[in-house]
């Protein structure tokens, strides 16, 4: 009985680490965007944009006269 035990403990115990191998790619393989205030986890990306964005603005730096957001092409 108590070898049964011992084997049963075993079998739990590996597969708990093997397991935990699979879940600890799932927290770590994630995007990670760095932003001013820390990071922030996006998580699975399924899509992305490449945009670009020209901006005219005036002599005081402040006022934009013309701005175009199109997509970039790749």
């Amino acid at each position: 009985m108590k070898n049964a035990l011992i084997i049963a403990l075993g079998i739990i115990t590996g597969a708990i680490v093997i397991g935990g191998q699979s879940f600890y790619h799932l927290l770590t393989s994630q995007n990670i965007v760095n932003v001013a205030s820390g990071e922030v986890r996006l998580g699975e990306v399924y899509d992305e944009q490449l945009t670009t964005t020209v901006t005219i603005t005036s002599d005081d730096n402040e006022t934009p006269i013309l701005m175009i957001t199109d997509a970039t092409i790749k």
